[in-house]
């Protein structure tokens, strides 16, 4: 036997039901939006920034180090640090460019 009183939630709350559904099923977008996309167009652009190095470009390193690129393999780079000082890194390690080629923005005026 159905009581009665367990129907009432089910007639009344039909809009509400809707209204969770939509809920549930607008997270997946929240979280595609706002987390996993960013994220992959940052990998992009980090991969086509390494993918664009030349030899003789002036580097700065993720751990701070401040060079320019003597020779590059498939994973590696040889940084030159000073005269006859180089160092081989991966790409990954490499943070930005300084050359004014690699840069799309002007440096600001300071009068």
């Amino acid at each position: 036997m159905i009581y009665p009183v367990l129907l009432i939630p089910l007639q009344a709350g039909g809009s509400s039901m809707i209204m969770n559904i939509i809920l549930f099923a607008s997270i997946p977008l929240i979280f595609y939006f706002f987390m996993i996309r960013p994220q992959a167009m940052r990998a992009k652009k980090e991969q086509s920034f390494i993918g664009g190095l030349q030899k003789g470009d002036k580097i700065v390193t993720k751990s701070g180090i401040h060079g320019k690129i003597s020779a590059i393999d498939d994973k590696t780079v040889t940084i030159e640090v000073d005269t006859n000082c180089r160092i081989k890194m991966e790409k990954i390690a490499i943070s930005e460019e300084m050359t004014l080629a690699g840069r799309s923005e002007k440096p600001a005026k300071t009068s």
